[in-house]
């Protein structure tokens, strides 16, 4: 997109469609000669439908000029992950055993947003099965991050990340089940929101690798648009049971924030812990009651169940590969190997853990709102590799880029991520509000406080 076209909020895009001052056609247009001039560096997108895209764009030029938009994402261009299900369109979650897998149906995130009139342009990419904190693959090859090319957007949700930072599309659809939403958000500047289990319902789609976990997630440049498309793709479906148990209710009374900035034995970067003491200083002096306090997890135990229910998912996953034959990578084939050696005894045990963990986070929530944390312990690192080496100048352990969001993902609460003011050398870097199921309007309010907050950004 042009300067002007990439610095307009969605709300500001359907004006501009609906006054006449741009057409969808020349919206998605002006998309694709972005996407043709930057991602040849960046590899954010790796299946682009030009034909389809500007055909749905017709249509919708059609309706506005008819009067008949049918709302305000209609002719609007969006992307959408690479392990999500596009009825026609390649899946091949990043993997060489799905390279030419194409979905008989869409899953019913992006079938309700085409509905409204939003313009699907293509696949981003993922790291294989969607497992790794950076993104790259043996089918597409490594994604970098549009602000800096020597650097990772983070993962797994990494090729949508760094298309909307780059200003390819306004907004994108991911996938989070550790935190690949929200990491790839705070390292390349953006909001991010993880809703709670089931509150954008899902029908189809790849099997899951650890349990309800995974969710999906927005990508987007500003909060308003962030609240437009989750406004969009919320709310209750048949074919998705559990979407009917989401909590519909919201947080009228003054908020009560808690807030901390360390886990025990895990590093974190000065910067990082600033950041979020001043989010916390930030929304006291605003007249929110705040409180420091303690973490209301385990990590331990949060790994724990992790490694044993994703090692089995993979396992599970990979049966129903169309490529068998196909070498798998990294952490997918760590899994698969340890899935072996897993019983079901263990297996079933982890299940009952999480119910566990799930029940003593909430005793030991309290009666606050919403938690103002960490995302990442650090900001983006070099885009080839898995992980950062050092992290508040110490070695990094495995699986430190997840600390502080993995176990939102157990219990199955939502949270968001803020962007914040960025690290001395410019590197962008986020902090992330978690609230109790169904109170993404109590982040939303929070996230408000400090996205109009000019000494926060």
């Amino acid at each position: 997109m042009t300067d002007e076209l990439r610095d307009m909020s969605l709300s500001e895009l359907s004006d501009a469609l609906d006054r006449g001052l741009i057409s969808a056609v020349e919206l998605v247009d002006n998309a694709f000669s972005t996407i043709d001039e930057l991602d040849s560096s960046i590899n954010a997108f790796v299946h682009l439908d030009r034909v389809g895209a500007r055909a749905a764009a017709a249509e919708a030029a059609r309706r506005r000029a008819a009067g008949s938009a049918r709302g305000s994402l209609d002719g609007i261009p969006f992307g959408v992950k690479d392990n999500l299900f596009v009825q026609g369109m390649p899946a091949t979650w990043g993997s060489r055993r799905w390279r030419d897998f194409v979905p008989n149906r869409s899953d019913i995130c992006v079938e309700r947003l085409e509905q409204q009139g939003a313009v699907m342009l293509g696949k981003t990419n993922t790291p294989e099965l969607a497992m790794s904190y950076y993104t790259d693959n043996q089918l597409f090859g490594c994604t970098r991050n549009p602000y800096d090319l020597a650097l990772t957007p983070g993962g797994s949700s990494g090729g949508s990340a760094a298309a909307v930072a780059a200003g390819m599309v306004p907004f994108a659809l991911g996938t989070d089940a550790g935190g690949s939403i929200r990491s790839p958000a705070g390292l390349t500047g953006l909001y991010g929101l993880r809703p709670t289990n089931a509150r954008i319902p899902r029908a189809e789609g790849f099997p899951a690798l650890g349990s309800d976990f995974q969710t999906i997630g927005l990508l987007t440049r500003t909060l308003d648009d962030l609240r437009l498309v989750y406004e969009a793709t919320a709310g209750p479906d048949r074919r998705d049971a559990a979407s009917f148990l989401v909590p519909l209710t919201a947080a009228e009374h003054p908020l009560r924030i808690g807030w901390f900035s360390h886990l025990d034995g895990e590093p974190i970067d000065d910067v990082v812990v600033q950041r979020v003491t001043e989010a916390a200083g930030l929304l006291g002096a605003r007249g929110l009651r705040v409180d420091e306090t303690r973490p209301p997890f385990d990590l331990a135990a949060v790994r724990s169940i992790w490694s044993v229910l994703t090692s089995v998912g993979v396992s599970n996953a990979l049966e129903s590969a169309p490529h068998p034959e196909e070498v798998l990578t990294g952490p997918v084939l760590e899994a698969a190997r340890a899935a072996a050696g897993i019983s079901a005894e263990r297996y079933c045990q982890a299940l009952i853990d999480v119910t566990r963990i799930r029940r003593d986070v909430s005793v030991a929530w309290g009666d606050i709102d919403v938690l103002v944390i960490p995302t990442t312990p650090t900001a983006a690192w070099a885009a080839e590799q898995p992980a950062p080496r050092l992290i508040g100048g110490e070695p990094a352990p495995g699986g430190a880029i997840g600390a502080f969001t993995s176990w939102v993902n157990v219990v199955g609460y939502p949270a968001l991520n803020v962007p914040a003011a960025p690290y001395p050398d410019g590197r962008p870097i986020g902090i992330q509000l978690v609230a109790r199921p169904g109170q993404e309007s109590a982040l939303f309010r929070v996230a408000a406080v400090l996205a109009h907050s000019a000494s926060f950004r």
